[in-house]
């Protein structure tokens, strides 16, 4: 036999292999469920599905862990407190704050009350006197003015103190299922370290 059809004997043999190859694929994509065939893919691929829908959970600060309201295996829902760190010193900021928002509020009042009162003063007055009024008024206006922005600068504040406050306790971003906890009553935890895993249902 010539070296020529030998040469293209190995060629058709190459071609009949590779359709037989494209043709088992193609049965097996056929025949075998999706489900299972997505649950090779994955597995081939070295992930799990259930991997998937889980998340991992974690303070934003750091303290000492005061309550665990949640174990492994507990169905949670959405919202639902899992675990908090000791935020008595955020308490104590956030009830000055509060304070501080009562305070601006109750000087602001004080100062509309006089600007009132001024105003309707102003109307037995004549000539010079009603104009040294005039300008009483545009001061004690300038005065609420000014108040007004400190009343909420002391509400933005109260804001910002109150949004720490969530980071001293962890809740469940959806309903699903603890399947992992990191944490020990009376330890420290440290910020953004993932200390619960909970699986979305």
């Amino acid at each position: 036999m010539s070296k020529k059809f030998i040469i293209i004997y190995v060629i058709i043999l190459l071609i009949l292999g590779a359709g037989a190859v494209l043709f088992i694929r193609s049965s097996m994509a056929n025949s075998v469920p999706a489900e299972v065939f997505q649950n090779l893919k994955d597995s081939v691929a070295g992930t799990n599905s259930a991997d998937i829908n889980e998340t991992d959970l974690s303070f934003e600060a750091s303290g000492q862990v005061v309550a665990i309201y949640k174990k492994i295996g507990d169905s949670v829902s959405a919202g639902d407190v899992l675990a908090k760190i000791d935020d008595t010193s955020a308490l104590a900021q956030y009830s000055q704050a509060k304070a501080g928002v009562a305070a601006a509020q109750s000087g602001l009042a004080s100062l509309q009350n006089a600007l009132k009162a001024q105003k309707l003063e102003l109307k037995g007055l004549h000539s010079n006197a009603k104009k040294i009024q005039e300008k009483q008024i545009s001061l004690a206006e300038d005065n609420v003015h000014t108040q007004q922005a400190v009343v909420q600068q002391a509400e933005d504040n109260l804001a910002n103190v109150q949004s720490q406050l969530d980071k001293y306790e962890i809740k469940a971003p959806s309903d699903g299922v603890i399947t992992k906890e990191d944490i020990v009553l009376g330890e420290t935890a440290t910020a953004d370290v993932p200390v619960i895993t909970i699986q979305a249902k």
